[in-house]
């Protein structure tokens, strides 16, 4: 399976399977839709942490699956995604993980504009080893806002094993948990 973020000017998309001269291949099925999500490496299992900016320490280190992150350094470590968000317009956001350890990470979300500010107060969420592993958030991008931070907070000696973050712009996708974040 393969996820692609088409260029925004895009209209169309086409779907091409070449066979080398001499060879045959058999296709069962193939599968191409859009997606909502705006977010890369979702499970964060790809090599270098591709797409998540690193700041603070450097000694994070990529377990195993069921090992997840681990900070050994002696800083915070942040892992980071901006990620471009239309204002007034619905977001689903989903992060599923867990911790072993009492360090505490956290995973927050921070609003911006095209300067990099916001006065708004970002939305965090601290991680636990008895918290809730899923944690959902569904609402409207605030006016003036158009860039998001996706952060990933690892305290010193921390852990977390992530299964999945996410970011889409549509809103039906998380309709259990609704919150308006233009109050907050």
């Amino acid at each position: 399976r393969a996820r692609y973020k088409a260029p925004d000017d895009a209209t169309q998309a086409e779907v091409r399977i070449k066979v080398p001269e001499g060879n045959e291949a058999i296709v069962e099925s193939i599968s191409f839709m859009a997606t909502q999500e705006v977010m890369s490496n979702t499970d964060l299992n790809e090599i270098d942490i591709l797409h998540w900016e690193i700041r603070g320490g450097t000694a994070v280190e990529i377990l195993s699956q069921d090992q997840g992150l681990v900070n050994k350094s002696t800083e915070e470590i942040s892992l980071i995604q901006s990620v471009s968000v239309l204002e007034n317009k619905p977001f689903s956001f989903a992060f599923k993980a867990r911790t072993t350890n009492t360090a505490n990470p956290s995973v927050g979300l921070y609003w911006g504009n095209n300067e990099g500010v916001s006065s708004l107060s970002p939305i965090v969420e601290t991680i636990t080893p008895d918290s809730l592993e899923l944690y959902l958030l569904e609402g409207q991008v605030p006016a003036g806002v158009n860039q998001l931070e996706v952060r990933i907070i690892l305290p010193p000696e921390s852990n977390l094993i992530i299964d999945n973050v996410s970011l889409d712009r549509k809103s039906t996708r998380l309709n259990s948990s609704h919150t308006d974040i233009s109050r907050m």
